[in-house]
Formats: C-alpha cells, sequence, structure tokens
C-alpha cells in the first residue's frame, strides 16, 4: 500500500534534528507494516521527497529515538507517566511489555510477578488494579501514545512462570488489543519477542504488524538470517553486540532486507557509536540524553 504523502514542516537551519528525524520517520512509516520478505533497502530509507529538503540523500541517516519502559529514568517504568514523558523528551515511540492476566486482559509490565503481589497470569484485572493501579492496560497504553511509534515487546516466554500456551493466547490476546486500538493501516506498532515463535505467530495471525527479532548475547551475523528466513522486519539486538558489529555488520543486515533496533542503550557515546553505524532505531532509558547526543552529532557533521 502506497504511503499518504504528508507535509513536512521546515525547521530553523540551526535546528535539524527535528526535520531530519521526522523525514527518516516518514519514510519508515511509509514501508514499516511491511514484511521483510518485500524489498527494502538502506540507501533507500533516508530519501524521503520534500521540496523544503533538497539533496536529502546525502544528509545523515537519524535513528528512531524510543523510550525504553517509558522514559524509565526520569518516571516509573512501565507506567503512563513514563510513556507521556518519553514524548515530551522528543521520543520518537516507545518500549513496553506485555503480559496477560487470569482473565485475559493484557496489561504492561516487565517481570511476571509483581513484587508483594505475586504472579499476574493468577489473578484477574480486578486484583491486579486494586492493589497496583500503577500498572496499566496495553489499550491505555496505546492510546497515551497516539501518534508514537510504539514497540509492544510479549513476554510470557518459554522459560517464564507464566509461559504462553501452545496456541498462541497471549500472542491472540495483544493482537486482538492492537487491533482494536490502531488503525488497520497503522503504520505506528512494532511487536517483538525475545521468543521467535511468538512473532512468527503473530506475523501468521496479524500480518499488518511489522514484527521484530529480540536477540541477547548474539551476534547480528548469525541472527539476521533466521529473522529474514521468518519474514520478520526487525532485528532487535543488544548493545554490545550491536556495538560489535559496527556498521560493516549493521550494514549486513540491511542488504539483506532487515531494519535494526539495538537495546538498551543509555550512554551518549554508544548512542553516538550506534547512529554512526547505521541502527535504524535506539531503545533507550534517557531519550533526553539520546536528543541531545543526535544533535550534537549532527550539529558537528554541519561545521
Amino acid at each position: 500500500m502506497a504511503a499518504t504523502p504528508r507535509t513536512v514542516r521546515p525547521v530553523h537551519k540551526e535546528s535539524p534534528l527535528p526535520l531530519l528525524r521526522g523525514l527518516c520517520r516518514l519514510r519508515l512509516l511509509s514501508v514499516i507494516g511491511k514484511s521483510s520478505d518485500q524489498v527494502f533497502r538502506a540507501p533507500d530509507w533516508n530519501v524521503f521527497p520534500s521540496p523544503t529538503v533538497p539533496r536529502l540523500a546525502a544528509m545523515p541517516q537519524i535513528p528512531l529515538i524510543l523510550g525504553h519502559r517509558g522514559a524509565s529514568n526520569a518516571r516509573p517504568e512501565n507506567t503512563l507517566a513514563a510513556f507521556a514523558k518519553a514524548r515530551e523528551l522528543g521520543a520518537d515511540g516507545v518500549e513496553l511489555d506485555a503480559r496477560r492476566t487470569s482473565d485475559g486482559e493484557v496489561v504492561v509490565h516487565h517481570d511476571p510477578h509483581v513484587e508483594g503481589f505475586g504472579l499476574i497470569a493468577a489473578e484477574p484485572l480486578a486484583t491486579l488494579r486494586a492493589a497496583h493501579p500503577e500498572i496499566p492496560l496495553l489499550a491505555e497504553a496505546l492510546v497515551t501514545c497516539a501518534g508514537m511509534i510504539v514497540n509492544v515487546e510479549i513476554k510470557c516466554l518459554p522459560w517464564e512462570p507464566d509461559a504462553d500456551a501452545p496456541d498462541r493466547v497471549v500472542v491472540h490476546a495483544v493482537v486482538e488489543v492492537l487491533r482494536a486500538n490502531v488503525s488497520a493501516a497503522s503504520a505506528d506498532v512494532i511487536v517483538s519477542s525475545f521468543d521467535i515463535g511468538s512473532i512468527d505467530a503473530c506475523r501468521a495471525i496479524a500480518p499488518e504488524f511489522a514484527t521484530g527479532w529480540l536477540t541477547s548475547g548474539q551476534e547480528i551475523s548469525s541472527a539476521a538470517p533466521l529473522a529474514l528466513a521468518h519474514g520478520h522486519a526487525w532485528l532487535n539486538p543488544d548493545r554490545a553486540f550491536a556495538l560489535r558489529a559496527g556498521k560493516a555488520g549493521i550494514d549486513e543486515a540491511h542488504e539483506s532486507g532487515l531494519r535494526v533496533s539495538v537495546w538498551t542503550v543509555d550512554a551518549a557515546a554508544d548512542i553516538s557509536a550506534l547512529a554512526t553505524a547505521g541502527a535504524d532505531a535506539i531503545i533507550t532509558n534517557v531519550p533526553d540524553v539520546a536528543v541531545t547526543t543526535l544533535h550534537e552529532q549532527i550539529r558537528e557533521r554541519r561545521r
């Protein structure tokens, strides 16, 4: 489906980051919902025709900034306050964690247990919210994040105490919430998981949503072919292995048709290095640091 043309408003020449990030985001959003068995090539991603920006292809690609569990350095993680703060600090979107209660509701929380409460999957939503009203429903988070990119990480992993069932009840529940709260043509949702079977199921059930495979301690060179073979659009390696792969490894992933989103990156030096290496998105606890770092990097390139 062709992207709907969008207006790009010019900004002051000494403030390039909002414009460049916006343009890269528009180009990304035009294809983000496609799976990686369709054709994307890295050189085209930051080429978005605009009368206000001549020779955009010569400008640096700017990675998207996603607040890790929201702006979790500034507000309690995975709360509506953290998601709102990420927006305020200039993030393009957020990454959040989805789990299921005993009565089938999807809530946002990283761990299977809540301290002092117990296993989320063992209790109904009403009991959970009575004890911890700060834990939001996924639907509430999507409303708070309207207009932003939302990377929904499906938890309930096979090695966790609330592991998803073989028929993928949790995946179905997440998809149901997404379909009820996000336009079917939306390009603002990515569904990810460390369990490749989970995102395989999501892709089969809801091909309209982009999917990404999270990896930890795994070389990009070995993970990328598997992500590609399963038809996923994104590979989400950890910071250490993305830095280890460098530009050559990220370029190789790009050439195969994948985008690369790196977690969790907080140090300014690492943010700068990964932007230079061509990362498409940076997941960070400190989106304000990422915004400032990328802004300074662009200013240096312009000198």
